[in-house]
């Protein structure tokens, strides 16, 4: 036994020697694998760096972890990789499976390809009866959540220093709503970085330096989340002015009676909208649907 590790240190030093480890998240993971794993651990390092795939999924990885913020202008690559993780093994179904090797190589392959697409998957993992995979899913959620902070630090820093620059204020409400999105917060820090959004969101918009209707959606859509109906009615009043013909300004209205639970007012606004020449994409024509469906 003791043999055998000798002769297994020496193949990882081997290793090593002829592939220095790089600076990035993903050197660092097939390092701890090739030294921690006899066999298995040398075997998936090589593969991994002579692999036909090594490339983009080292790429993607490293530009994920290093600026987040690029990873959105490679949508149409991280979709392709994702799906074809996805006819393999659907992840969620896997980490059900009696079968460490394929849990453990989807958790890898969560951090190749887009970590922060499967941030709810990853919590459920650190749930699972594997110490391994409980183990590379927490490191993942810790490493995203430590990332996006700091690139949130040094967004509002920018902001700070440039107070006036409304480009260093929009890019920095964009990435805030993003982190909101991403499933990574919870509890008290989450509901910090909300009321931040809304307020800075909310003065923007009435300096009128909003141009963007996904804009005041987002902000809507937070004032539903967090009951704040007196702010969204003022909203609404203000994407009518701004943007009174929009399908976005009659769904916002359409939620925010639905949430006052108000007959009264929902019926007033299917008789509006028969002479509405709005056209409603085929989800919020349904939705629609239901609603009127219980009303008449």
């Amino acid at each position: 036994m003791i043999l055998f590790f000798i002769i297994h240190i020496i193949v990882a030093g081997v290793i090593l020697f002829f592939h220095p480890i790089k600076r990035s998240p993903l050197s660092y993971l097939l390092s701890f694998f090739l030294i921690f794993f006899p066999i298995v651990g040398p075997l998936t390092f090589l593969y991994v760096t002579h692999g036909k795939n090594h490339v983009g999924k080292e790429e993607i990885a490293t530009e994920h972890f290093d600026w987040i913020e690029e990873a959105k202008h490679k949508k149409i690559s991280q979709k392709k990789q994702v799906l074809q993780l996805q006819n393999v093994v659907p992840l969620q179904e896997a980490l059900l499976l009696n079968n460490k090797a394929i849990r453990r190589e989807l958790i890898i392959d969560a951090v190749l390809v887009n970590p922060d697409r499967f941030v709810p998957l990853l919590k459920e993992a650190r749930l699972n009866d594997d110490v391994e995979v409980v183990h590379y899913a927490t490191t993942i959620l810790s490493e995203l959540s430590t990332k996006y902070e700091t690139q949130l630090d040094e967004l509002e820093m920018k902001v700070s220093e440039n107070p006036n620059n409304l480009n260093f204020q929009k890019a920095y409400l964009d990435f805030l709503y993003d982190y909101l999105m991403s499933d990574l917060l919870e509890g008290h820090l989450s509901d910090v970085l909300k009321s931040r959004y809304m307020t800075i969101m909310q003065n923007l918009i009435g300096k009128n330096q909003i141009k963007d209707i996904e804009d005041y959606q987002r902000l809507a859509m937070l004032y539903l989340e967090t009951n704040k109906l007196d702010k969204l009615s003022q909203l609404i009043d203000v994407m009518g002015e701004q943007f009174p013909d929009e399908e976005a300004t009659l769904m916002v209205r359409l939620e925010w009676i639905i949430a006052k639970k108000s007959a009264t007012e929902l019926q007033q606004f299917f008789s509006d909208l028969k002479k509405s020449r709005v056209y409603f994409s085929k989800a919020n024509r349904e939705k629609i649907a239901f609603w009127q469906a219980g009303v008449y």
